[in-house]
């Protein structure tokens, strides 16, 4: 849902955080190559500093640091702005102009830097001292080159002070404390075969870490270890429909109220590559972790906080009539945490509105004899939902699809074909209500009995 009062963000979305003040009110950041914007309760953005150039094929990496907001890029380099005084951002050139930065320890961890005599090294992982992130040389302050595992794609924090460190060929975990020597923290191999596609892909979320390596969709946790989540499942799917070349392109963030994590990605060929129509979604609460794929015309996903709202607020949003977001929603309740996304009008929106449109095709099913099938039951709480059903005699024969039907009495649904090999395709309007579908059951055949 986008509302009335929202303006478009001027320029191509190159990041966006939300950051929290000392009194517990929310900010919503967003970047452009040029320049750092703030959204406002109406959902207009307001400049806040302008002239810059970020790295072309790059985004913004930022982080929030006490009361600053770090955004950096590798042509404009660091740059720190002050959330509570609202002076404005400077410059930090001691951090050797990094590519990527992430909170470890409450240290400011720095990748793809310069080293001290000014050359880059895409290898290289500096920290600041403790609790400064203008501090790059003395104290705690350190660096680090990596000499394997090819560039650095950048570190996602965990907890209790361990991070994952991803490179184009390599991860390694970093942990602080019994590191020895007197080390502050030790770097671990948790694969040399496996990296990450590009920095965009990746996403870590309470204490896991989400990504696409080299070899497919993986996630990472302390407890479990590295784990290929998309093999036999959606791994092929994605080569097949993006470039090798757009990898890198491959955003993903997480939806903590639907426990999801999305990626967006560019088919091939697509005109603006940036500008994507189509999602792969992971649900890790289920013991099936399912995936699922789900299509909107996107620029950049981010998690979010809203700002609260009063009635007096409501005005931003239409008339209460044309309000279609539910009232109980954690949208409204201000500080929450929310999936959102601009539009390709560029212009903020949530996924709080109505339920979309959905579908599920199960997989074939083969039997030793033929039968007309007559009935079947969706196991599901929709009440709209359609069934249909696919039917073919040989698995190498493309399922012939009969139309779909309601339910009648029961939540039974009349069907009418056959098959040795047969397959249903479940489907519920956009705006539907519902919470489960758990497939199909009570086939019988036209004549009655089972099937």
């Amino acid at each position: 849902m986008t509302v009335e009062t929202a303006d478009a963000l001027p320029g191509e979305p190159r990041g966006m955080i939300t950051c929290l003040k000392r009194d517990g009110s929310t900010v919503v950041f967003g970047l452009t190559v040029d320049a750092l914007y703030r959204l406002g309760v109406d959902f207009t953005w307001t400049a806040v500093e302008t002239g810059f150039n970020c790295t072309s094929g790059d985004d913004w990496s930022c982080i929030q640091f006490g009361n600053f907001l770090l955004f950096t890029n590798t042509s404009d380099g660091l740059w720190a702005y002050d959330m509570e005084s609202g002076s404005a951002p400077t410059y930090i050139p001691e951090a050797g102009d990094p590519r990527e930065i992430e909170v470890i320890a409450n240290m400011v961890f720095a990748f793809d830097c310069k080293d001290d005599q000014g050359d880059r090294n895409n290898r290289l992982i500096r920290n600041s001292d403790f609790n400064n992130h203008l501090e790059w040389a003395k104290r705690a302050a350190d660096q680090q080159p990596l000499e394997t595992g090819g560039e650095l794609r950048g570190g996602f924090n965990l907890r209790n002070g361990a991070a994952v460190i991803v490179q184009a060929t390599a991860m390694r975990l970093l942990q602080f404390g019994n590191a020895g020597g007197g080390a502050l923290y030790s770097l671990q191999e948790i694969s040399l075969e496996r990296g990450a596609v590009g920095r965009k892909s990746c996403v870590a979320f309470d204490g896991v870490l989400y990504g696409i390596s080299t070899n497919g969709y993986f996630r990472f946790s302390l407890s479990a270890g590295l784990e290929m989540i998309g093999a036999h499942f959606i791994d092929e799917q994605l080569l097949s429909r993006v470039g090798l070349a757009d990898l890198a392109k491959v955003q993903g963030a997480i939806d903590p109220a639907r426990k999801i994590v999305l990626w967006r990605y560019p088919d091939k060929g697509a005109a603006d590559p940036n500008r994507t129509s189509a999602l792969y979604g992971y649900r890790w609460d289920t013991p099936e972790n399912p995936w699922f794929t789900w299509d909107e015309e996107i620029t950049y996903l981010s998690r979010v906080a809203t700002a609260g709202y009063t009635l007096e607020d409501l005005d931003a949003f239409g008339t209460v009539d044309s309000i279609t977001i539910s009232w109980d929603d954690r949208f409204w309740q201000g500080g929450q945490q929310v999936f959102a996304a601009l539009g390709p009008d560029l212009k903020y929106a949530t996924f709080s509105g109505p339920n979309a449109a959905a579908r599920i095709v199960t997989s074939t099913q083969n039997s030793p004899i033929s039968t007309l099938i007559g009935w079947a039951t969706p196991i599901d709480d929709c009440p709209n939902s359609m069934l249909a059903l696919g039917v073919a005699d040989a698995l190498s024969d493309a399922l012939a699809w009969k139309p779909g039907a309601a339910k009648v009495s029961g939540g039974r649904v009349g069907l009418r074909g056959r098959g040795l090999n047969i397959a249903f395709d479940w489907s519920a309007p956009a705006g539907a209500t519902w919470s489960f579908v758990h497939g199909v059951d009570h086939i019988k055949a036209a004549g009655g009995g089972p099937k």
